[in-house]
């Protein structure tokens, strides 16, 4: 279900408020609140609002002033040169505020192709609690087309505002140790990560510290559909359950891929033992609306639970290859509502 053409408004409102949106799924009409009518306000140095990528950590109370922290990379207009991490806190889930000196990181004198585009760049922020030593980790996946090598950098802090140096916790080659998107669990066992590589599959690997990690273990988590790829992911647990958040896409031959990519809906899977995963289930699209920042697809999702309420931050993509990321929210991931700052008393419920 990675295909749309056109959309429909309906009049039908959510709760007697909000009015639904219908759109256009491989030729079926599909009514959902779940789209966010704005993206989060998060001011980067580089001038802009435009992220992807968002990672999430709650606390039960505030931890050094905030009980929210988000991770993300900014990305205007598909800029990988401004791809870079950024730190953000929010005590009320809609004002965040620049928690450290952003970026976080940014490559010194990457290298360009041919097309003028960078080919030395950062993406695919996660960030975790580790509480054990009661400190924030951050990872990010750092990309060297140059000598065809991936790296994962981690990042630490125990208030949020100073950061330790960049720390290895991974690199390979490219072709065939990858490793896109992952989502890092920290328990008293260790490290667990799941992330895509090799034909867009998902894979398995654990760490006691974070650093040297076990061989690969390709884990299956089905669609309804066929043909259809993995893409970025995220991966929590929630009262003892793993749940996990994919965008994919249709393999389609005809199709470039990358473009493809930019059309994506945002998946759910629940699993007991982070191996064996049920049947993705769709939880977003794109509104498909021609203004809307999210009107063209969706990309690398995160996401929380508290008080029995999910709270899943997107990215969205516009027509116009302008991003952002905006929250959706409910007590039933398949029946979320996107925020709307007219209309958000029900948000801490």
């Amino acid at each position: 279900m990675t295909g749309y053409t056109g959309y429909l408004y309906a009049g039908i409102k959510w709760r007697g408020q909000r009015p639904a949106q219908l759109v256009k799924i491989d030729g079926k009409t599909i009514e959902t609140y779940a789209n966010a009518k704005e993206r989060l306000m998060l001011v980067s140095p580089y001038n802009t609002i435009e992220h992807t990528h968002p990672s999430v950590v709650n606390f039960p109370k505030k931890w050094h002033g905030y009980k929210y922290w988000l991770a993300t990379t900014a990305y205007p207009k598909g800029d990988a040169y401004k791809e870079n991490p950024h730190i953000y806190a929010s005590s009320d889930l809609l004002s965040w505020k620049p928690a450290a000196e952003n970026p976080l990181d940014e490559p010194r004198h990457p290298q360009r192709g041919k097309d003028g585009k960078v080919i030395q760049y950062n993406s695919d922020t996660h960030l975790l609690y580790n509480d054990e030593k009661d400190r924030l980790e951050l990872f990010w996946r750092y990309v060297d087309d140059v000598n065809n090598e991936v790296t994962i950098f981690r990042k630490t802090s125990t208030d949020g505002k100073s950061w330790s140096d960049n720390e290895i916790a991974y690199r390979a080659n490219r072709r065939g140790a990858d490793m896109v998107s992952p989502a890092f669990i920290k328990d008293d066992q260790g490290y667990k990560v799941w992330y895509v590589a090799n034909g867009y599959k998902i894979w398995y690997r654990d760490s006691k510290e974070g650093t040297a990690w076990s061989e690969p273990q390709e884990i299956t988590v089905p669609y309804h559909e066929t043909d259809m790829r993995h893409w970025h992911i995220d991966v929590q647990k929630f009262d003892g359950k793993y749940e996990m958040l994919v965008v994919g896409f249709k393999d389609l031959p005809d199709v470039n891929s990358p473009q493809e990519r930019h059309t994506m809906n945002v998946y759910h899977s629940v699993s007991d033992d982070g191996k064996s995963w049920s049947t993705l289930e769709p939880v977003i699209y794109p509104s498909q609306v021609k203004g809307q920042w999210d009107g063209k697809g969706l990309y690398r999702s995160s996401f929380m639970k508290e008080h029995d309420t999910y709270y899943v931050f997107y990215s969205g993509i516009g027509f116009d290859d302008t991003r952002g990321i905006g929250l959706s929210y409910g007590k039933d991931i398949r029946r979320l509502k996107g925020i709307d700052y007219s209309d958000y008393k029900d948000l801490y419920n």
